[in-house]
């Protein structure tokens, strides 16, 4: 039920789960081998998170250097959180997920951006609205190759709120990736529609029990809705006939869970 079913993806069966090169290197919700991060103590509500990865690898010629830096810059003043994000990643090659095609590709360049506000709303004792919205962009390019998409972008957004009320809890959330816009090489011509039904949405409800400060039961139910030529699947979790790759387009993959939550 987590926000990488369509935020931080392009969609085409790309999952978030995996990591290491590979189709999976599309999305922008993973973990990254290698790295070095470091995260700053809170300035009157400012702080920042920065990260590195080394380019271990590389190819034998040196050609290719995958590696990534990103960032996070938040803001926090009473009930109101703002962050700003952005990650880069050179030659790791996303694009290849969106055109399937990349012959003579020398190199590669795939970044997100993300500006997101939560605010906490009290509403009594024990009683509380939280709302939430994000926005991002995520772009892919390639230069060298001779086929596929020189370039693709999308934009998307996403809207939820957790009503608390004592031990209870029931949360929403909504959201939608739009129309990508696609560039094909010096000379190749975009196939016509090429663009169109690429979008899809996600909904998600769920309720939360707590037991106690430090365990909480809950339940959720989340759908996926493609538009006809799209293949968004859920990032993480799911039955492997029907996710990830098996994603069929325009299809709309859903999902029940029960779980557990305990911090310790």
């Amino acid at each position: 039920y987590g926000h990488a079913n369509i935020m931080g993806s392009p969609g085409f069966g790309v999952r978030s789960s995996a990591t290491g090169l590979g189709a999976a290197n599309a999305a922008f919700d993973q973990r990254a081998g290698n790295s070095v991060a470091y995260w700053s103590p809170k300035f009157s509500g400012l702080s920042f998170k920065l990260q590195a990865s080394l380019d271990e690898s590389s190819n034998a010629a040196g050609s290719t250097r995958p590696y990534l830096v990103a960032g996070a810059l938040n803001y926090d003043l009473g009930g109101l959180s703002l962050v700003g994000q952005f990650d880069y990643r050179a030659d790791y090659f996303g694009i290849r997920t969106t055109s399937g095609a990349n012959a003579g590709a020398q190199a590669s360049a795939d970044a997100a951006f993300r500006l997101a506000a939560g605010y906490l709303i009290p509403l009594g004792e024990g009683t509380s609205l939280r709302v939430i919205g994000w926005v991002e962009a995520l772009a892919y390019t390639q230069d060298g190759a001779t086929d596929g998409f020189k370039s693709y972008g999308r934009v998307a957004w996403l809207v939820g709120a957790t009503y608390k009320m004592g031990d209870h809890e029931l949360r929403a959330r909504y959201s939608m990736a739009m129309k990508p816009t696609i560039k094909v090489f010096d000379g190749g011509t975009l196939a016509a529609g090429a663009e169109d039904d690429l979008g899809a949405s996600n909904i998600v409800v769920g309720y939360g029990y707590s037991l106690a400060k430090s365990t909480q039961l809950y339940a959720y139910y989340s759908q996926i809705m493609n538009e006809d030529r799209a293949r968004y699947t859920f990032g993480v979790g799911g039955v492997a006939a029907v996710v990830g790759a098996n994603t069929a387009a325009g299809s709309s993959p859903s999902a029940i869970g029960l779980g557990i939550r305990h911090s310790f």
